[in-house]
C-alpha cells in the first residue's frame, strides 16, 4: 500500500532539492506529496510501479545492494533501474 504527505519522501526531497519526490522501499511507494496529486502524474505512477516490479524480480537485498551500487558507479540517470523506470513512465 503506497504512502502519501509522507515525511521520508519529504526528507529525502529537500536532500534533494525537490518539493515532488518518490522513493519506492520493496512493494511500497512514498510519495511527499497527497494521493491526488499523484493521481494527477499517471507517469509517475508508472515509474513507482516500475521500481516495485524490480524489486519482485530482485528480492529487496539484492536491490538495494545494486541500486546503491549503480548509483555510486554510473550515477541517478544512468542507473540501469532509473532508466528502466523512466521507460516505463512512457508505456501506455
Amino acid at each position: 500500500m503506497d504512502k502519501y504527505n509522507h515525511w521520508l519522501a519529504k526528507l529525502l526531497g529537500k536532500l534533494n532539492r525537490s518539493t515532488r519526490y518518490a522513493v519506492t522501499i520493496g512493494q511500497t511507494a512514498y510519495y511527499s506529496v497527497s494521493k491526488e496529486e499523484v493521481e494527477k502524474s499517471p507517469s509517475w505512477i508508472r515509474h513507482e510501479d516500475e521500481h516495485k516490479r524490480q524489486y519482485a524480480r530482485e528480492g529487496v537485498p539484492k536491490f538495494l545492494v545494486k541500486y546503491f551500487y549503480y548509483q555510486i558507479r554510473y550515477g541517478y540517470h544512468m542507473n540501469p533501474y532509473e532508466v528502466g523506470a523512466r521507460q516505463a513512465e512512457r508505456r501506455v
